[in-house]
């Protein structure tokens, strides 16, 4: 796409702006501009008077910016950025950090991390393969047996892990 003929152009003796300079510079700084664009972004939603009776409106809303924005933009990982409201929201008085920190984690996801990480450790160690080769020696390559091998395996592990974790580890 050509430029817009005033850009190219020498003004007082001045280098022109070139468009692979200006996205070198873009490409080189995006994370720094990006990071710059959210915090400035973010302080201007916050210092609006969204709601002139309740001012943590606007500090939210600034909070809700902050993350869009990261988000999007991505000028850090975007596992960083969803733990973002556990530091931020508290530091902008909207609400109580055990509040926020009650929002992310209840018993359920307790239950399936503790059960993902067993799963992980089974693989790690190889269990799995283990298992498997000693059910193939006791019961057979037949088709009929390595499938009621099969359906064994997945009951005894169903009994200490969860559901999903199972399933996750006997995929291929």
């Amino acid at each position: 796409l050509p430029l817009p003929s005033g850009v190219a152009e020498r003004i007082d003796g001045m280098p022109p702006l070139s468009r692979q300079r200006v996205l070198a510079f873009m490409g080189t700084h995006s994370v720094l501009l990006s990071f710059a664009f959210s915090i400035l972004g973010s302080i201007t939603v916050s210092s609006a008077d969204l709601d002139p009776t309740n001012p943590q409106v606007s500090r939210c809303a600034g909070v809700a910016f902050l993350m869009a924005t990261m988000w999007m933009l991505t000028p850090i990982p975007i596992s960083a950025t969803a733990l973002l409201p556990l530091v931020v929201l508290p530091l902008a008085g909207v609400m109580d950090g055990r509040k926020v920190a009650a929002k992310y984690m209840n018993d359920t996801q307790f239950v399936f991390i503790g059960s993902f990480l067993l799963a992980v450790a089974i693989e790690e160690a190889y269990l799995h393969k283990r298992i498997a080769l000693k059910f193939l020696q006791l019961l057979g390559v037949r088709p009929k047996w390595v499938l009621i091998g099969f359906c064994i395996i997945t009951f005894f592990l169903s009994m200490c892990l969860s559901n999903t974790a199972t399933s996750i580890m006997l995929m291929p």
